[in-house]
């Protein structure tokens, strides 16, 4: 039992708010340091991003410059700074990786040999042409196709997949649990920030600064997934869209607001924390859409490879 504190004493209740914000910031730190590695991999392996909206991952980046530099003026749970502050390094190198991509394909595709048929990576094809293909695609002669045949997907998939996936969530949350135990023992987590000493007026100046930046990353956040689910929704597909990319972003986002509820129930702090809980837990309904699409267009897929074999 601990001593430090008498029962029922505030103090106590403060303390273990703190910690708990600490351990649920810290899983959603682990689940947002890996968050982006899926979808690395994915496209690493397709050697495409064609999956992914370009104005998704920039406004979402946008939204975490927003929302770290808010959460600093606004004192918000320092767990949750260290967050966005990751989170910006993590969308950059997304962003870089998906324009590469784009931009190396669209100079092959431009050249003449790929205009011809003869591009140096035709043996890649077939894995490629396993993305579902429009209706505008698939009624154009076998000809001007780059791949005719239809491959049997590799990989895990199915029941299997969502064991998988579920299995890396609870490794990353054990691992966020692992790592603030190791800050706690090094002394480095477990006290409580000190206040600001500005006057009043800065203060309050700063604070409306930050809550307007809450704000509009919070908009960001929630508009952001809007090109993505838009451009799912158009090709009727979700090929090389990860679904432990999105298992990840729900992870650290439900992790994340409930480390902000959990540093402090005070009705101004949680007043001033409503931009950071929308930007948070707002997006997790959006992220579920997309989940819902990868389960139904990837059905709709197999059911065509399988009338195809």
């Amino acid at each position: 039992m601990d001593t430090q504190y008498p029962l029922f004493h505030p103090a106590k209740y403060l303390r273990e708010g703190l910690i708990a914000s600490e351990i649920l910031g810290s899983i959603s730190m682990a689940a947002f340091l890996c968050l982006s590695v899926p979808q690395l991999m994915t496209n690493y392996k397709l050697k495409s991003a064609d999956s992914l909206s370009i104005a998704f991952l920039l406004v979402w980046l946008v939204g975490d410059l927003a929302n770290l530099l808010g959460g600093a003026m606004n004192h918000i749970a320092p767990a949750s700074i260290l967050v966005s502050a990751y989170l910006c390094l993590s969308d950059s190198t997304l962003i870089c990786q998906s324009l590469y991509y784009n931009l190396v394909n669209a100079n092959r595709e431009g050249s003449p040999d790929y205009a011809a048929g003869l591009s140096p990576d035709a043996e890649q094809q077939p894995l490629l042409a396993s993305c579902p293909q429009s209706a505008s695609e698939s009624s154009a002669p076998p000809a001007q196709r780059p791949g005719n045949i239809l491959p049997k997907r590799s990989g895990v998939s199915g029941i299997d997949g969502w064991r998988y996936n579920l299995a890396c969530i609870a490794i990353v949350a054990i691992g966020g649990l692992l790592g603030w135990i190791a800050l706690y023992n090094a002394g480095v987590l477990g006290v409580d920030q000190a206040t600001s000493n500005a006057t009043s007026a800065e203060s309050r100046i700063a604070e409306l600064l930050g809550s307007l930046l809450g704000y509009f990353g919070a908009l960001c956040y929630l508009c952001a997934r809007i090109p993505q689910i838009l451009k799912n929704h158009r090709g009727r597909s979700c090929e090389g869209l990860s679904s432990l990319f999105l298992l990840l972003s729900i992870t650290g986002n439900l992790a994340y607001g409930l480390s902000v509820i959990a540093y402090k129930q005070e009705t101004d702090y949680l007043l001033t924390s409503v931009p950071w809980l929308l930007g948070s837990l707002g997006t997790i309904l959006e992220d579920c859409v997309m989940l819902i699409q990868i389960r139904v267009y990837t059905t709709g897929a197999l059911k065509i490879e399988e009338l195809g074999s």
